[in-house]
Order: C-alpha cells, then structure tokens, then sequence
C-alpha cells in the first residue's frame, strides 16, 4: 500500500482491514457477503461515524475483494456477492452526514489580512 496510495489513505485502509477483522477475521475470505457487510455498516453506525466514511469503508472492502478475486484468492462468486452491495443512502440506517462546509465572511478575511501585515 505504501507506494500506490498517500499516507492517510493507508491509514484508511487499516482502518477498514480493522472493521472486517473485527468481526469476520476468523472466518474464510471467500464466506464473506452482502449481508455481513450491511452489519459492518450498522455498527459503523453505531459508533456513531459518518454516511461518507462508512461509505468508504465498504468501497475499500469491494476494492479489497476485487483485488483478492483478479488474483484468485477469493473465488469469483464472493467478488460477486460484494459487488452488488450499495454505500448507505442519505438518511438510511440513521448515519450521520457532516454539516456542510459553508465559507469564511469578508469581515474574517479582512481582520485576518490585518493581523497577518503586522
């Protein structure tokens, strides 16, 4: 990973292997499916992260296994399974979205230029 992807998308993937692990890290690679990842979001929910970050999360997984698949370590039809799965849907699930960004006033501008001339 460390070559492909900057620092904090290795901290990303981490992350994610942590979450599958967690939960699924006894089990063969290639039994994992829709079902168990939709329970992966739910807990995501649960404590309580963000619609975007979960969402995510199950991208890196269905990269993960697709990785897996053109390299046949995970048979064809779990690569399958898990293509289908969908990212939660605003207001799915109750996940949370961050407000949204909104932009700096004038007067913040203005006072910050001053106190940066002198």
């Amino acid at each position: 990973i460390k070559e492909r992807y900057p620092k904090d998308s290795q901290y990303n993937y981490r992350c994610m292997v942590l979450w599958v692990t967690k939960d699924y890290g006894e089990h063969p690679a290639g039994d994992l499916n829709g079902s168990q990842i939709d329970g992966l979001q739910q807990k995501m929910v649960a404590e309580d992260l963000t619609r975007r970050y979960i969402n995510d999360i199950t991208k890196m997984v269905k990269r993960m296994y697709k990785w897996a698949y053109g390299r046949s370590h995970v048979p064809g039809a779990t690569y399958r399974r898990l293509e289908v799965v969908e990212g939660i849907a605003k207001g799915r699930l109750g996940a949370r979205d961050n407000p949204p960004i909104r932009p700096v006033s004038d007067d913040v501008i203005e006072k910050t230029v001053r106190q940066l001339r002198m």
